[in-house]
């Protein structure tokens, strides 16, 4: 089940929003909302939602639907692709896939878990499996 939006204001924009802010991340000054284990982004950037499709499928084969994920993120803006043999003109392409924009510091996902160490060799495989460099935070 890929996450997509139910409706958009508009069937397929022209213009790309690019409200990702670049800058330092301070883990300090970052907070865990509702988990004990969540995963900030590092730099900039945008995340599919092919990958956060994976991400999810991921920590529900390891925590066996046990414990509750919360995702920060929504893949909002739609990326629109022509065929690659079509001639110039007659429209813009189909909707191909949807992203969020990040940016620095934003929270990617949070979740609740007992075992730290069970945690940090799932955020091993979930940071392989996105795009962007990410940092992790536990709570005390």
């Amino acid at each position: 089940m890929l996450l997509i939006p139910i409706k958009n204001k508009y069937k397929k924009p022209y213009d790309k929003k690019k409200n990702t802010k670049m800058g330092t991340f301070n883990l300090l000054a970052s907070e865990n909302i509702l988990g004990n284990h969540t995963l900030f982004a590092k730099e900039a950037g945008k995340i599919s939602n092919k990958e956060l499709e994976s991400v999810r499928k991921i920590l529900r084969r390891k925590f066996k639907k046990t414990s509750p994920i919360i995702f920060h993120t929504f893949p909002n803006m739609f990326i629109t692709k022509k065929p690659l043999a079509s001639r110039m003109g007659k429209g813009k392409g189909p909707v191909k896939f949807y992203e969020c924009n990040l940016s620095v510091g934003d929270p990617i996902l949070e979740f609740k878990h007992s075992d730290p160490m069970v945690s940090r060799n799932i955020f091993k495989i979930i940071k392989s499996k996105i795009a962007i460099k990410t940092i992790i935070k536990v709570k005390k």
